[in-house]
This record gives C-alpha cells, structure tokens and sequence, in this order.
C-alpha cells in the first residue's frame, strides 16, 4: 500500500501546500481519498492519473478545508470515467450533497457517486481494503478517524482533533499500526509527542500544522518519540506493508 500527500496544508491552502487530501493504493491498482481538500482533482488530473482507479472518498468531518473537491469529483464523474462510493459523517451532509448533485445535473450524475452514511466501527470492506472508523472530538456533530488496512500493512489517519487530545485512539496505546498521519494545528509538538510515546507506531507522518513555526518544534523533538517522525510535504509517496 502506498501513501501519497496530495493536500498537507492547515485550514486554509498555503504557498506550496493545498488542503488535506490523502491518497491509497493497493497492490491491487485500487486507489482512495480520504479527504478531499480543494483542489483534488486538479491535482490528480495534472499528474496524469488514472482516476478510473479511484474506488471510494472517506471523509473524515463535514469541514470545508476536508471535503471542498468533492464538488469537482461529482460534476466530472462522468467525464473523467469515475465511478466511486463517497462516505460522509453526517446525513445531512448526504442530504446537501445529493440536492448539490441534482442541481449540477437534473436526475443526478447516473450513480457514479453513490453517497453513503460512515457508521462507528468497521464500515468499508471491499476485499481488498478495511476501513474502521474511531469518533473524535473535533467537531459536536459526528466526525472520525479511519484505521485503514490493505496489503498487509495499516494506516490510521486521525482527521482533525480537540485541543486536549482527549479523543486521540486509545487503541494505538496497545495495538500497533505501520503508520500514523496525524494534525498539529490544535496543539502543541510536545503534546503530540507525549501520546506517540505510549504508542507502537512505525512512521509518524504530521500534516495540517499550523502555524508553521510548529515545523521547527515538530523537527527538533523528533528523537523524543519511538517512531520515525516525517514531515510531509504535497507529492510525497510513503509505502507500508507490502507496496
């Protein structure tokens, strides 16, 4: 399984950084987003990728900087072939998203887009990849982090936090993951830091930091965690398990 940052930036994009979009693909030749931060399909379309590999977008919380290429993805399914299942963590997000769709296009995009409810636990198995949602607090309505596990290997993805950590995955304490992508924007580096410490992670990859300054932190106590501490930037390709 490989791991390409196509989005790392905060809230807002910056110089050299768009918003989170992070992309999967398996051994198979499947591929999926989880976020979609603008502007993901032009990204994609300029790398000259193949978006008929796309299987499913997972977001994580209904926030703007996470899902606002969504828009796109729906409008040109059907130019660019794209067939792919698009989970959300609300219905009423279900809800926008289908009047959105409709008024694009009278009768809809003919179901390339099919939106669907995320449900705590697993919810994703196609075979070939395994998605497990874990509430966070980021937000008072229903958002989530995603254990996501194919070809051997598994990744969790923490989505946005709350400022005191208090919903960071208790689990990662006693079962070990290959990667963690987490944020800094809520939070301090050290702080950070103190949770990956009880933790059995192999790679640390922080994204969505803000403000930048907390890069020269996040760099500087990097040899106080146990795992390997990356700081990722737009275009970077990671691979875990077997990929």
């Amino acid at each position: 399984m490989k791991i390409r940052f196509l989005g790392t930036s905060f809230g807002a994009p910056a110089v050299g950084r768009h918003q989170q979009s992070i992309l999967l693909e398996t051994e198979s030749g499947n591929a999926y987003l989880v976020d979609a931060g603008a502007p993901v399909l032009d990204i994609l379309v300029n790398a000259g990728y193949d978006l008929t590999k796309l299987k499913a977008v997972f977001i994580t919380h209904l926030h703007g900087d996470h899902m606002n290429g969504l828009h796109d993805i729906i409008n040109l399914a059907a130019y660019y072939n794209i067939r792919c299942d698009i989970w959300l963590s609300e219905q009423r997000g279900i809800d926008a998203f289908t009047a959105y769709t409709e008024m694009q296009t009278p009768g809809g995009n003919g179901g390339r887009t099919p939106f669907r409810l995320i449900e705590e636990g697993d919810f994703y198995d196609d075979g070939i990849l395994r998605v497990k949602s874990v509430p966070t607090d980021h937000m008072t309505k229903p958002c989530y982090g995603f254990l996501l596990e194919a070809d051997g290997g598994s990744v969790y993805i923490t989505g946005d936090l709350h400022p005191s950590l208090r919903d960071f995955p208790a689990f990662l304490y006693t079962e070990p993951v290959d990667m963690l992508v987490t944020e800094c924007a809520h939070f301090q580096p050290e702080e950070l830091y103190a949770q990956i410490r009880k933790c059995q992670i192999g790679t640390l990859a922080v994204v969505h930091v803000m403000p930048p300054e907390k890069y020269a932190g996040l760099q500087a106590l990097a040899g106080e965690v146990p795992s390997a501490v990356i700081l990722p930037a737009d275009g970077d390709i990671l691979a875990i398990g077997k990929a």
